[in-house]
């Protein structure tokens, strides 16, 4: 970081190429960690559009900074090296595809296991049943995009994998205390 502090003075394409090395070591070196590649390298592509579609070089002067504070969230929240193979696969398979359909059923037939061998180790690793952990992930999913996008209720909604907007506001209530369209309120204002 000691390193990221000679920026100031240098010039915008320097700069950028500067970032795009550091980029590209900090991502490199999380592959050495327990996070899955998938948000490894959606965090690396989101930092390099930012280099690139920057134009002022007083913008990108914090970006090292926020590169590594990133990257480590992803190593904090990302990192289930404490689970089993299967339960890491598993949690890493839902993380992504949040929008698809989850069952139990579903997420057994995909590995290849007993519903009820998955069901009791899940539980027994993670402290959640499959379907709170995949309820509480879709909604942390929708704060996401309620956080950074303009999607509507219902487009968000759908985006998290509830096709049911009743089903989809009462869990929002039970995780976040208001309903979705109380919150997106709130972020209008």
């Amino acid at each position: 970081m000691n390193f990221a502090v000679s920026f100031s003075e240098t010039p915008l394409s320097q700069l950028k190429e500067y970032l795009s090395y550091i980029n590209t070591f900090l991502s490199a070196k999380m592959m050495d960690t327990q996070v899955h590649p998938a948000y490894i390298f959606k965090q690396m592509h989101t930092f390099q559009l930012k280099i690139n579609e920057t134009v002022q070089a007083q913008e990108l002067q914090h970006l090292p900074y926020e590169m590594v504070r990133k990257y480590c969230l992803l190593v904090k929240n990302f990192t289930y090296d404490n689970y089993s193979y299967l339960i890491r696969s598993v949690v890493n398979y839902i993380n992504q595809h949040l929008s698809s359909e989850l069952s139990l059923a579903a997420l057994a037939s995909e590995f290849g296991k007993n519903a009820s061998y998955l069901s009791s180790e899940f539980k027994k690793e993670v402290g959640d049943t499959l379907t709170t952990y995949i309820n509480k992930h879709r909604i942390l999913a929708s704060l996401r995009y309620f956080n950074t996008t303009d999607m509507s209720v219902a487009e968000v909604s759908n985006a998290v994998g509830y096709t049911d907007m009743g089903y989809f506001s009462r869990l929002f209530r039970k995780y976040v205390g208001q309903s979705p369209r109380e919150y997106k309120k709130m972020l209008d204002k």
